[in-house]
């Protein structure tokens, strides 16, 4: 495996271990939230939870919008403070 196959493999492993918790925690919490800012902050989870994956995906794929939904993803995981 040469350098740049693992550093898209490290990054592919990244963005899905980095939605995981999104899309399985997101749901629960936004059923159990009760404020609106609860709401917020499982909404934005959730979000970051599909962005992950879907910017996984289209890094397999070699597509050009990885970049920016990559982007909208860290963000997202920072703002959430996960």
């Amino acid at each position: 495996m040469n350098r740049r196959s693992a550093w898209f493999a490290a990054a592919i492993l990244l963005l899905l271990l980095g939605g995981a918790p999104g899309l399985l925690n997101g749901p629960g919490e936004l059923s159990g939230a009760r404020a609106p800012a609860e709401r917020a902050a499982a909404i934005l989870e959730i979000a970051y939870g599909i962005t992950g994956e879907v910017s996984a995906g289209l890094l397999w794929i070699g597509h050009r919008w990885t970049l920016p939904l990559a982007t909208v993803w860290a963000v997202l995981i920072t703002a959430t403070g996960a």
